[in-house]
């Protein structure tokens, strides 16, 4: 992205302010531009590292581009440039910076405004973006007075695992930055940031440049192809699409794509739904509703609902089929700003069996934006209804409750309003028994046949209990116990357990309770996340003894295991 002409005089300055827009380049350096960008990020000293510890442990591939940094095969990146943004400004002190907080911390979330840049890139999603999981970060904001004279900062991270090596411990966590007379890593700034940006080949940026203000994103070895990642800019951003709040383009390998939501036939009902929300209707409609959401003390925000009595609304009547990534049950899609989709929340069906699939969106009030933005976890996908002992995550848990609760209420009450009557008991025939009775009746049949056994490669047992951990709380404990099944042919196989305790909000699985878990010998736990671990699994059982941190005893909650084997170990019986 090169600098753009200035226009001198009252006409620069009358101007409309430039739109934000999102670039995603798809990038492969070869031959010097390889070797260049293999030296500037300290690639090969990665890759050392890479092989000299247990990949898996530290959250590595089995096999990444740091195995190939000597062939002549090309080394792919992804380059995200926004422009006319904010950019990530604040002195680097801690909470005050908005770039040490996206890439110098986890889990830590700012009790700030729901707008920023970057449209929810969430640093969940750029981890998980690279193979490699090493993210460079060059931004360019407008200078602060707590912050005087800085306008530019660059800084690269990668997010490893913890691992031991040559007897020292790391964290995992290594900056690519500015070394310090203290041993400490700092960002590179201003001119020192211009310089290693350019050696990158990334676009310089200025600060009285209105739309060069904002922040570019390199990621090694991205994980997402360039239709994917259409695809799912169009999932999650259509409403700021829908808007013109932003433009979002995608340079490929095989050239520029463009999102296009409303090519999509799933998302147009939800856009539909979205233009239900955001325009007052007289609710004419039979097929659509709008309603507006509160509580006594909050103003919550808008709801629209649409359904297809001809279609999607009554699969199992018209026989049309599931919508690709979509299913076939009531689902609303939760938007707060800056027009992002948070989640496509389902609501259980009730009642009459009837009752017809439905579509909705809701839009946040900006008064709960916040709100509902720091109940969010790292990936910004979920509102959470529960919280910690904090009182402000407690008040805020509760504005999102109020508003599943109140979505789920009028979805229902929609529902209602188009489910058929139910038929007289008189009209009802069991045509199925009629069927089996006269068959019976003429001794017609060839008996019953046993139901196919359920051929599973794996052993999972979940003894567990709750029991009593202090005035009003509980918390669950027990073990799983995970081996091959029989049906598995050879002795042993890498796996993946994973091991969740979820509360249920409205038949719905919601917040995860953290669990304590002994692992057993010959696996680890997966970098980042305490409940999920990897190993080497045979016909011996293995046990993971867990104990569940308290929660209300006025809760509901459900334990899940999943284990997941090598497909390549896995043959069909």
């Amino acid at each position: 992205m090169g600098r753009r002409d200035r226009v001198a005089g009252d006409l620069d300055a009358a101007r409309d302010p430039p739109p934000f827009e999102i670039l995603f380049r798809y990038e492969s350096a070869s031959g010097d531009d390889k070797r260049r960008l293999i030296d500037r990020l300290g690639l090969r000293e990665a890759a050392e590292r890479a092989s000299s510890v247990d990949r898996r442990r530290i959250g590595l591939r089995a096999s990444d581009c740091l195995d190939r940094l000597e062939d002549a095969s090309p080394l792919p990146y992804l380059v995200i440039e926004e422009s006319a943004a904010s950019g990530m400004y604040g002195a680097w002190q801690a909470a005050k910076s908005k770039l040490y907080l996206a890439l110098g911390t986890l889990g830590y979330t700012p009790k700030t405004s729901g707008e920023g840049g970057s449209y929810g890139y969430g640093k969940a999603g750029l981890i998980r973006g690279s193979a490699v999981r090493a993210v460079l970060v060059y931004t360019c904001f407008e200078e602060r007075p707590d912050d005087p004279g800085i306008t530019r900062r660059l800084m690269g991270m990668t997010y490893w695992g913890q691992h031991d090596l040559h007897g020292d411990s790391f964290t995992g966590f290594a900056r690519f930055g500015e070394r310090k007379s203290d041993g400490t890593v700092r960002p590179f700034e201003n001119e020192a940031a211009d310089s290693v940006a350019g050696s990158l080949g990334l676009a310089v940026r200025h600060p009285e440049e209105p739309e060069l203000l904002g922040t570019t994103f390199l990621l090694v070895e991205p994980t997402v192809n360039e239709y994917d990642l259409v695809t799912a800019i169009e999932r999650n951003w259509w409403p700021a699409l829908e808007e013109d709040d932003f433009d979002a383009v995608v340079d490929g390998y095989g050239g520029r794509l463009h999102p296009r939501p409303r090519t999509d036939p799933v998302l147009n009902s939800f856009i539909d739904a979205y233009e239900w929300a955001t325009i007052p209707q007289d609710n004419a409609t039979m097929t659509a509703r709008r309603y507006e959401l509160g509580t006594s003390s909050h103003r919550l925000g808008s709801l629209g609902i649409v359904a297809d009595p001809e279609g999607w609304s009554y699969p199992e009547q018209t026989g049309s089929q599931n919508d690709e990534g979509i299913d076939h049950r009531s689902l609303v899609a939760l938007v707060r700003k800056p027009r992002m989709v948070v989640e496509y929340l389902p609501t259980p069906r009730r009642g009459s069996k009837n009752r017809p699939c439905v579509r909705g969106v809701f839009i946040a009030d900006d008064g709960i934006n916040d709100a509902l933005r720091d109940t969010e976890p790292m990936g910004h996908d979920a509102w959470r209804t529960t919280a910690s002992d904090d009182a402000t995550d407690g008040e805020n848990a509760a504005i999102a409750h109020a508003v599943i609760k109140r979505i789920g209420g009028r979805v229902r009450e929609f529902q209602r309003s188009l489910t058929p009557p139910e038929r007289p008991p008189e009209d009802i025939r069991l045509d199925l028994f009629d069927s089996l009775m006269r068959r019976i009746l003429r001794g017609i049949g060839t008996g019953a046949s046993a139901p196919p056994s359920d051929i599973r490669p794996v052993s999972i047992e979940l003894p567990h209990r709750a029991e009593q951990a202090g005035a009003g709380t509980i918390r669950v404990v027990g073990r799983a116990v995970v081996s091959l099944s029989e049906h598995f042919e050879g002795d042993e196989s890498s796996a993946t357990v994973r091991l969740r305790y979820h509360i249920l909000d409205d038949e719905r699985a919601r917040d995860p309770i953290s669990l304590d878990v002994e692992v057993p010998a010959g696996f680890g736990r997966l970098a980042g996340d305490d409940a999920t671990f990897e190993g080497m699994l045979s016909h011996e059982p293995v046990s993971f003894e867990f104990a569940s941190k308290p929660y209300s005893s006025d809760w509901t909650g459900r334990l899940v295991a999943d284990v997941d084997l090598d497909p390549a170990e896995i043959r069909e019986p």
